[in-house]
């Protein structure tokens, strides 16, 4: 079915529909072999899903494109609600959706949003299998109460992709002391000139997340394919 409504556009029609500079953050795959240019997401996709995601839910939240949201329903998902607030890219992710014949769910909120709609429409309760903010957190005016939120979403693993100290953008502590002090639990303030807000180390999100809150039982990061100084940090149950 999806297929068959896919190949409704032709390659020509395809290539013109993603001509526009909206399409400029995430790379995702579509047929005839074209894809949107940008960021290709489908390495950090295999980090942080098993390769069937066998009708779990997933929340993508700063969803851009829609290019991990994407991927989520091809490996099996249920259900996938992406929130992406900027309207050039959640008007990307609506376009992409119909070449795709995609389900996801495209909500054009911030988390807040979608959290005073859920509690409007009596679902406050709901939550998802996977919780998803891949670098977001430090465009974040309160991280902290976000992280908090994010998590308690989260029924099985929440995932979170951020920069640390020796993020190239936030560019706040010479190269070789970041390395010690990114063994540290603590948190960089950034500035707006760099579209930043926090930073945060590894053990400063793992206090927050597994001390102070005890929202999970165990957190494994590894190093982000996307660039130097980013880290992907999987929170489970």
């Amino acid at each position: 079915m999806r297929h068959e409504r896919a190949l409704r556009y032709t390659a020509n029609q395809i290539a013109e529909m993603i001509k526009p500079p909206i399409f400029e953050y995430q790379k995702v795959p579509l047929p005839f072999g074209l894809s949107s240019p940008g960021h290709d997401r489908r390495e950090t996709c295999d980090l942080i899903f098993p390769t069937t995601l066998d009708s779990a839910s997933v929340l993508d939240i700063g969803s851009a494109l829609g290019a991990v949201s994407f991927e989520a329903e091809k490996r099996g998902a249920a259900r996938v609600v992406g929130l992406e607030p900027r309207a050039s890219r959640f008007q990307a992710s609506i376009i992409l959706k119909e070449i795709l014949c995609s389900e996801v769910e495209f909500k054009r909120n911030t988390l807040n949003e979608f959290l005073l709609q859920e509690s409007v429409s009596g679902a406050t309760s709901r939550r998802f299998d996977y919780v998803l903010l891949l670098n977001v957190i430090h465009h974040l005016e309160y991280p902290i109460s976000s992280l908090i939120d994010c998590a308690r979403l989260a029924k099985a693993k929440f995932i979170i992709e951020f920069p640390t100290l020796d993020d190239p953008i936030f560019a706040g502590v010479p190269p070789m002391l970041a390395i010690d002090l990114n063994k540290l639990a603590l948190i960089g303030v950034s500035t707006r000139a760099a579209d930043q807000t926090f930073v945060f180390t590894q053990l400063a999100l793992e206090r927050i997340l597994l001390d102070h809150h005890k929202i999970f039982s165990k957190a494994l990061f590894t190093p982000s394919p996307m660039q130097s100084g980013r880290v992907i940090g999987v929170f489970e149950r």
